[in-house]
């Protein structure tokens, strides 16, 4: 792994690892600024695939590319999500970044980890050749200040009781098996046989998940996400 040093005002940071994440978007233009901007203090490079958002996502991130951010915007027009289309994208996430972990995120899930450092300090912690997962907590508007365009500053209200879900954060040796393969929605990795592949929990580390965040943004999806599953 290489070694880079960033300088962060008076303070320098050491980061031992390449960390990148790749992200799938539809129709998020209410949250995809704050996601980016979050997601940069953990890691290195986002790669973002933009699937028929017609509500301004798109121009967003090319804004945030134009402020010099480190985002590799593409489109795709697959309506589903299928398992070898999303493993596809991670395989090539890997080529392009070198990446030593890609973190499989959607845009309405935050990073929950005490600094880069400590998640850098979790991942090294896992056995080589070791993928790791994080689980899910949902978020609900519950009683938020319709004043705050920030989601995570206005929505603080967890679920009491929510099934269990874990989404994946891959190390390098997916890149080098090519008989692995991601499920629909990155929460698990299998071989093409149909067998798990079985990853670590990463100990510290949560995703704040936000699906529902206004009545709006419910039905954007609905009107505009329609037309595309038809298409």
């Amino acid at each position: 792994m290489r070694i880079r040093t960033y300088s962060l005002g008076k303070s320098r940071e050491v980061y031992l690892m390449r960390l990148v994440s790749l992200t799938r978007v539809r129709i998020d233009g209410d949250v995809i600024e704050e996601f980016v901007r979050h997601t940069l203090q953990y890691v290195d490079e986002m790669v973002i695939v933009d699937n028929h958002s017609f509500d301004g996502t798109g121009d967003i991130l090319q804004a945030l590319q134009a402020e010099g951010l480190p985002l590799t915007v593409f489109k795709d027009d697959f309506v589903e999500a299928r398992a070898e289309l999303i493993t596809t994208y991670a395989r090539r996430a890997f080529d392009s970044t070198r990446a030593d972990y890609l973190l499989l995120l959607d845009a309405d899930e935050f990073v929950r980890a005490d600094s880069r450092i400590q998640l850098e300090a979790i991942l090294s912690a896992l056995p080589p050749q070791t993928h790791g997962t994080v689980p899910l907590e949902s978020y609900v508007p519950f009683q938020s200040d319709h004043n705050e365009a920030r989601t995570l500053a206005r929505i603080r209200h967890r679920l009491a009781c929510e099934k269990a879900q874990f989404k994946v954060f891959l190390s390098r040796d997916f890149a080098d098996t090519p008989d692995s393969v991601l499920s629909p929605g990155n929460h698990y990795i299998q071989l093409s046989d149909g067998s798990p592949l079985p990853p670590t929990l990463l100990p510290g580390v949560r995703l704040a998940h936000f699906p529902v965040r206004s009545i709006l943004q419910v039905q954007l999806k609905a009107l505009l996400g329609w037309p595309s599953v038809l298409a």
